[in-house]
C-alpha cells in the first residue's frame, strides 16, 4: 500500500513514558526516519548475491502459508529452494562474517566474502521457522525464530557456529532483533503480541531481563524498529511511525 509521507505521523514519547503524546507532521523528519527504518529492516539489494529470487511464492507454498502456524510442520522447517534465496529479510556483518537471513527457506547463511555465489555460503542453521533477523554482541549471535515464537542463540565453535541456547519467553512472533552496545543488551520485538523483550548476558548464556507490552502501537502489526540516539523508532502499519516509548 502506497502512503503519502505528508500523512505519516511520528508519535513521540518521553523515554520513561511508553504512551506517546504529541503528533509531529514534519515531512522531512518522516522521510528521513522512514529511510533509516527501511534500511534497518531489510538488506541492501546490492549486498545480496545475484542469484537471489525475486519471484512470488509458488502455488504450493502459498497453500502452506494459509495453514495454521505450527512450527512442528515440516513445511515450516525445511529449505524449499536450496539453490537460491527465498525472501531474504536481513543481511549484516558481525566480526569477520556476513550473514543472510533467508526467511522462506527457513535458514541463516554466513560467509566471510559477500561476493561468493550462494553455493559458497555456509549454513548457520537450516532448521528454523521463518526467521527474520540476526544480531550479535561479538560473542553471542541471536536469531529470531519467528514462526516458532522463540529466539535461538549461537556461539562460535571450531566448525563455525553452534546452537548454544533456545529462549521461549519472548512473546508471539518475534520479528526483529537488535543489539545495543550502550546498554549491552539485545532487544526483540514480538510483532503479534506487541511486546519488547530485553535480553542480557547472565552467566554462560542469555536471559530475559524484561518484557513490556507496547500499548501505543494500538493493535497494529509492527514488523521492525531501530535504536537511534537512545530512542526506539517503530515501523507500524500503513503511514504510521512511532518514536520513543521505552527506557532502554
Amino acid at each position: 500500500m502506497r502512503t503519502s509521507l505528508n500523512s505519516a505521523p511520528v508519535h513521540r514519547a518521553h523515554r520513561a513514558d511508553p504512551i506517546p503524546g504529541r503528533v509531529h507532521h514534519s515531512v522531512r523528519r518522516s522521510a528521513c526516519l522512514l529511510l533509516v527504518l527501511l534500511v534497518a529492516a531489510g538488506c541492501d539489494q546490492h549486498d545480496v548475491p545475484t542469484d537471489a529470487s525475486q519471484e512470488a511464492p509458488d502455488e504450493k507454498f502459498q497453500q502452506v502459508r494459509a495453514e495454521p502456524a505450527d512450527p512442528h510442520q515440516a513445511e515450516y522447517r525445511r529449505t524449499i529452494r536450496p539453490d537460491r534465496l527465498y525472501l531474504p529479510t536481513f543481511m549484516g556483518k558481525f566480526g569477520g562474517d556476513y550473514f543472510i537471513v533467508d526467511c522462506y527457506n527457513n535458514r541463516v547463511l554466513f560467509s566471510p566474502d559477500k561476493t561468493l555465489p550462494l553455493s559458497g555460503w555456509r549454513v548457520l542453521d537450516d532448521d528454523l521457522s521463518w526467521p527474520h533477523s540476526i544480531a550479535s554482541d561479538g560473542e553471542y549471535f541471536v536469531v529470531d525464530n519467528t514462526q516458532a515464537h522463540e529466539v535461538r542463540v549461537y556461539r562460535r565453535d571450531t566448525d563455525g557456529y553452534g546452537l548454544h541456547q533456545v529462549i521461549k519467553d519472548v512473546g508471539r512472533r518475534p520479528h526483529r532483533t537488535v543489539y545495543d552496545r550502550d546498554t549491552d543488551a539485545f532487544y526483540v520485538l514480538a510483532a503479534e503480541s506487541q511486546e519488547m523483550v530485553k535480553l542480557q548476558v547472565r552467566g554462560d548464556g542469555i536471559a530475559v531481563t524484561y518484557k513490556k507490552h507496547l500499548p501505543f502501537l494500538e493493535g497494529t502489526y509492527a514488523r521492525s524498529f531501530a535504536l537511534i540516539d537512545d530512542e526506539m523508532y517503530f515501523v507500524s502499519g500503513a503511514g504510521r511511525n512511532y518514536r520513543g516509548g521505552l527506557s532502554l
